[in-house]
């Protein structure tokens, strides 16, 4: 099996929820920027780490970077 920079995020992102003491169980949602690299559905950061706790969990768009998209876009 092929690990990818994808894991290694995903794998520092429940590193650091353990390292906090924060219950993996609860975690019920995922918010990135729109980036497929993050957000992707079947490769993202977002889908290794519903991989690794091996249930879905909800994605949320951050709206922040979604308006600062399209102010950049539109100027």
């Amino acid at each position: 099996m092929r690990f990818s920079l994808r894991d290694g995020i995903a794998n520092h992102i429940l590193e650091v929820l353990n390292e906090l003491d924060l219950d993996l169980d609860k975690l019920i949602a995922q918010s990135y920027d729109c980036v497929n690299n993050m957000s992707g559905e079947f490769n993202g950061v977002r889908a290794k780490i519903n991989e690794k706790l091996r249930r879905d969990t909800k994605y949320i768009p951050c709206s922040s970077h979604r308006s600062n998209t399209v102010v950049k876009h539109a100027s």
